[in-house]
């Protein structure tokens, strides 16, 4: 069974910077993608000092209620128990893919500069997308949450029926054996 999604209320914003179109799609109230790719997988690419990137980015939706490439912070279990510590260069890193793997930190930052600039201006204009992305995200966590509960009771319904036939070929066994 396939797992039946709502139209996405949310699809992707188009959106202009100096550097060339990025396409914005929020996933849910604390989660954006940010890519250079348009829909229907049309790939185009942000230009800086003449090198063509093509690129990917995650951005999360911090405590201070900025989004920023990468998640704000990570748990960790030390032996005092969870705590929470700032996520590390890598891991946010890990956030932002560029195309051109020789790109040059100073390029690396601009890109990040560049996004951060256009998502922080379209997240304060568009704040209704990102409330119907939460909404649409919670309805498809609610419907999968069902498909599993609908799998799970069809499982114990054919649990529930091999114990039945198992419990009648016991007692005949039994059965057979007291005769």
């Amino acid at each position: 069974m396939t797992n039946a999604k709502v139209p996405s209320l949310s699809l992707p914003a188009k959106i202009a910077t100096k550097l060339g179109p990025i396409f914005i799609t929020p996933t849910e109230a604390t989660h954006l993608h940010v890519s250079s790719r348009g829909n229907g997988g049309t790939e185009s690419y942000l230009t800086l000092r003449g090198c063509e990137y093509y690129v990917s980015a995650h951005f999360y939706g911090y405590k201070d209620g900025t989004f920023n490439i990468g998640p704000e912070f990570t748990e960790a279990q030390d032996s005092n128990g969870k705590h929470t510590r700032p996520a590390n260069t890598y891991e946010r890193r890990q956030s932002l893919y560029i195309s051109n793997h020789a790109a040059s930190e100073s390029a690396r930052n601009k890109l990040a500069e560049v996004l951060t600039e256009a998502v922080t201006k379209w997240v304060s204009e568009n704040p209704e997308t990102i409330a119907a992305a939460h909404i649409e995200h919670l309805r498809n966590q609610a419907e999968t949450a069902q498909e599993e509960v609908e799998k799970a009771k069809k499982v114990l319904r054919e649990a529930e029926a091999d114990l039945k036939s198992a419990e009648r070929n016991l007692r005949a066994a039994e059965q057979a054996v007291r005769q």
